[in-house]
């Protein structure tokens, strides 16, 4: 495409391998050259058997909350090899951190699904404690006794079930996958933005950002864009400037943040930036 508020403008994609197809598309669309240099990469668990144990019990949970459509996908599998169909447990509430993870929980039958204003841990931790209690003469919490399953990365922050058992909940944290640094692509991306030529980096978790510069990724003159405030925050902290946050927490979010920033830089050379 060489129309578009994104013509001329080279943009790196970071997601795994398997997972960018949406946002080079969204990109190309708007007229931005794609390139995609996975910057991690999602690997199975060496023993998935905490995840099938879980699985196994479902049924015995109030919730079950899921962050990501990996840890949808690996769930799916170990309810699938237990024999266990979601429709069976109708006393299980499911929660989900965004769109794309709701989508996924649809096509393995969940019918309704809880997604929280802001797609982040804090919102969702907050959705469940109102969406999950009764007021209580008592004085108990609000989620006190609630069982919640929480499958999600091996390396996930612990702010959700920090929050969750701050208000009473019983939580079983299970792994569900593993997220590492793409070593495979270290090379290609030093290559890539050492020679420059790059006008954005995206960024749509902290893990990316992490990996990004543990495989001596350079940001050098491009500018940054990312999916929210949490990897935001990751990337200042490894000392990543950050140009552009999407407001929603979404893929298109992210575009419309790059369109949004070129806009506001239009006509203005890339070193003036």
């Amino acid at each position: 495409m060489t129309g578009g508020p994104l013509a001329g403008r080279r943009v790196l994609v970071t997601r795994p391998d398997g997972q960018g197809e949406r946002l080079a598309a969204l990109l190309r669309k708007r007229g931005a050259e794609v390139e995609r240099l996975p910057t991690i990469r999602i690997t199975d668990l060496e023993d998935h058997g905490p995840l099938l144990q879980a699985a196994a019990r479902l049924c015995e949970y109030d919730w079950a909350v899921l962050t990501s459509v990996n840890g949808v996908e690996r769930l799916a599998a170990a309810l699938q090899e237990r024999g266990i169909d979601v429709g069976a447990c109708p006393g299980v509430r499911w929660a989900a951190i965004g769109p794309a993870t709701a989508r996924a929980l649809h096509r393995i039958g969940v019918t309704v699904v809880l997604l929280p204003a802001s797609y982040r841990a804090e919102s969702l931790a907050e959705a469940i404690r109102e969406g999950g209690s009764e007021e209580d003469s008592t004085g108990a919490p609000p989620l006190a006794g609630r069982r919640v399953l929480l499958a999600r990365a091996a390396e996930a922050r612990s702010v959700l079930p920090d929050r969750l058992r701050a208000d009473g909940a019983v939580v079983e944290e299970v792994a569900a996958y593993v997220t590492e640094p793409n070593h495979e692509a270290a090379a290609a991306l030093r290559a890539a933005t050492r020679v420059g030529g790059l006008d954005w980096i995206t960024f749509t978790a902290s893990s990316a950002v992490r990996a990004f510069c543990e495989l001596g990724g350079e940001v050098g003159d491009s500018r940054v864009a990312v999916i929210g405030p949490i990897t935001a925050q990751t990337a200042r902290d490894l000392d990543v400037p950050v140009h552009a946050i999407a407001s929603r927490y979404t893929i298109s979010g992210l575009v419309e943040a790059i369109v949004q920033a070129e806009s506001r830089t239009s006509g203005v050379g890339r070193g003036a930036r």
